[in-house]
């Protein structure tokens, strides 16, 4: 269910918002935090920065970020918001979870498969991303992208990481690997795809 607020991603070329990642981040975040960034650019028109959290100084929700991963921004929200914390035995290696606080977008999972997975989600709801192949893909070209504030999205798949047939790898380099959700953690006893 959404609610009427609407947060402006971009207009003919300008945006408000900057992608957040933790000063520390993790592989899987900062592929994120491009990825989107890439994506945004190629749909909307306009480059979004990419800062670390250390940069943004104090948090608000009138603020227009959009933090990847386990940032602290994220960190502060989920101490009076649980249903932010991302939890691993809840989302398990792909799971994603969503979330709109005020200006706020928080895109994240319990692991890095699972935050790039909630990014590849976000833009296929956002920007229409369609992909067909590492470098086949498709997102709608838009002079604007309004956001509605959907609160808080959770998703868990079933199957936990992907395997191309035969388990066999196609490409080799690990971020060729994530943008095929290949990775897996190796915490609930799967195969750990990476290496």
């Amino acid at each position: 269910i959404y609610s009427s607020k609407q947060l402006m991603l971009a207009d003919n070329g300008t945006s408000n918002y900057q992608i957040v990642i933790s000063k520390e981040y993790a592989k899987g975040e900062g592929l994120a935090a491009s990825d989107l960034q890439m994506f945004v650019k190629k749909s909307l028109g306009v480059t979004l920065k990419v800062v670390t959290d250390d940069e943004v100084g104090s948090i608000d929700n009138k603020q227009y970020l959009i933090s990847i991963g386990k940032t602290r921004i994220l960190e502060e929200y989920s101490k009076n918001d649980e249903i932010l914390a991302p939890k691993y035995e809840e989302l398990k290696e792909n799971g994603q979870l969503i979330a709109i606080r005020g200006n706020l977008i928080f895109i994240t999972g319990a692991n890095n498969s699972g935050t790039y997975s909630a990014m590849v989600s976000f833009i296929e709801k956002e920007l229409n991303f369609k992909q067909y192949a590492l470098d086949e893909y498709h997102v709608d070209e838009m002079d604007k992208q309004v956001v509605y504030d959907f609160g808080t999205f959770k998703y868990t798949p079933n199957v936990q990481f992907n395997l191309i047939s035969g388990g066999v790898v196609m490409r080799s380099t690990p971020q060729e690997r994530f943008r095929q959700r290949l990775i897996a953690d190796n915490r609930s006893g799967g195969m750990d795809v990476e290496g």
